[in-house]
């Protein structure tokens, strides 16, 4: 089971890159550009 990472930042750029890079290492990933935004998805999340 892959772990489930949680990546938060206002730089869409970098978020496109740490996810794909995680996702190539066989990480479940998921984007959020705010902190309002990270709140609803940081229940389901291994790593935040």
């Amino acid at each position: 089971m892959a772990y489930k990472i949680l990546i938060v930042d206002d730089e869409a750029t970098l978020l496109k890159t740490v996810r794909a890079h995680l996702e190539q290492a066989g990480y479940a990933v998921q984007t959020a550009a705010d902190g309002r935004s990270a709140l609803h998805f940081s229940a389901i999340f291994d790593l935040i």
